[in-house]
């Protein structure tokens, strides 16, 4: 199994992250890379959903069921089927999970970013060390990079516009 695991602390409560991360339809907000995002069934644990984007020229589309849910707490779904420009992807990984945990510090709150995917083989072992990981965690740092910044401008976007009587 290769993991990887990225993280932040931010300085807003689990429910405000909740928020931002959770809709399906949210991920191409924070989510480096992901260009569409929609659920197909569902919600919460057992939802169906497709994201879109691109890795590198070519265009990806990855169908995923939420395997894990824990409202304010937990996601985590799995790679069910995945395309590069529209016909099945190579698979390089037997199993792939993309996980979202947070833990309230009060009052902010730790998000960790993870990644574990389960190779077809030791060399496909191999390219995904060496390729596909470094490429990974960059877009998770780069996520939560784009999720603080979001967080922020809501915080000071919040705390000091004018009124009017």
């Amino acid at each position: 199994m290769i993991e990887i695991l990225q993280e932040r602390t931010l300085d807003v409560p689990p429910t405000q992250v909740w928020d931002l991360i959770e809709p399906v339809e949210r991920l191409p907000e924070w989510f480096i890379g992901i260009e569409t995002a929609e659920a197909l069934a569902g919600q919460g644990l057992g939802r169906k959903q497709r994201v879109g984007g691109r890795w590198g020229r070519h265009h990806f589309q990855i169908d995923q069921t939420v395997v894990q849910y824990e409202p304010r707490r937990q996601l985590v779904w799995r790679h069910d089927t995945e395309r590069l420009d529209g016909k099945p992807a190579p698979m390089m990984s037997r199993e792939t999970e993309f996980g979202i945990h947070l833990r309230d510090l009060a009052p902010g709150t730790l998000l960790q970013l993870t990644s574990r995917q389960l190779p077809g083989n030791v060399f496909k072992g191999l390219l995904v060390r060496l390729i596909a990981a470094p490429r990974i965690a960059r877009m998770m740092e780069r996520s939560l990079a784009k999720i603080a910044e979001i967080l922020a401008q809501r915080r000071a976007g919040a705390g000091g516009g004018l009124t009017s009587a």
